[in-house]
């Protein structure tokens, strides 16, 4: 592509002004397939007009799981729960992404206590005290997807049961800080230390996750993962 044509991303800038910088740095990194570390299509590299689309669909998931979240007590049928956000989504000119999709019957998955994930609301699934669930929703609104989950507790659960909900949730706010310092030097060109972050907050979730149902001493761990990074990142 020349430096004067419009831009391949569809921005309407020129390219010398919009991703040339962009695809020089990525043509100069070196990617290693047997490492799994692949050269990322353009396609999924959004403008600013798909970053807005997939903010306003995320917008909606987000107010779906506030609703779904208000309506987890002891004696609701997870159906119930499943058809009011199904209500909402539509009402708001979306579409519940998770509806048909490879036959899936209903339009969020709720996995309750040892359902790992994509549970499938149930009238005959009624929520209890102590009860821990995951409830997952995609959205698609013009075209764009979000897709989010939370974790709820109902009513009074067991020591393990809360201490695996409240610790998974500092760990992944743990690992978003690190994506989030992966992006900053992404951006500033800087791509030894981001692939350090991104690789360091990925350890330290899977560690845990792993640990935490199989081992006493998770947190141990996964802070020692967590320790370590902090002073590969100093170096």
């Amino acid at each position: 592509m020349l430096r004067n044509e419009e831009c391949w991303c569809g921005s309407g800038r020129k390219y010398k002004k919009c991703h040339l910088a962009f695809d020089d740095k990525l043509a100069s990194m070196k990617f290693d397939f047997m490492k799994g570390q692949v050269r990322p299509p353009k396609k999924i590299i959004k403008n600013a007009a798909d970053i807005e689309g997939i903010r306003q669909s995320g917008v909606i998931n987000d107010a779906a799981l506030d609703l779904a979240g208000s309506m987890v007590k002891e004696g609701i049928d997870t159906l119930a729960i499943n058809d009011a956000v199904h209500e909402f989504i539509v009402s708001h000119g979306a579409i519940p992404a998770c509806l048909d999709y490879e036959g899936y019957p209903k339009s969020i998955c709720i996995s309750l206590n040892d359902v790992v994930c994509h549970g499938i609301p149930s009238k005959k699934t009624v929520l209890k005290e102590g009860d821990i669930l995951n409830i997952d929703i995609t959205t698609i609104l013009n075209g764009y997807y979000a897709d989010a989950s939370r974790m709820f507790i109902v009513g009074k659960t067991s020591p393990e049961a809360e201490r695996l909900v409240h610790k998974a949730e500092y760990y992944l706010k743990k690992a978003e800080g690190y994506q989030r310092e992966a992006a900053y030097y992404t951006r500033k060109g800087d791509a030894d230390r981001a692939k350090t972050y991104t690789r360091w907050s990925a350890d330290a979730m899977d560690n845990y996750k792993i640990q935490m149902r199989y081992a006493d001493n998770a947190d141990d761990k996964a802070a020692d993962y967590l320790k370590r990074a902090s002073r590969l990142l100093k170096q």
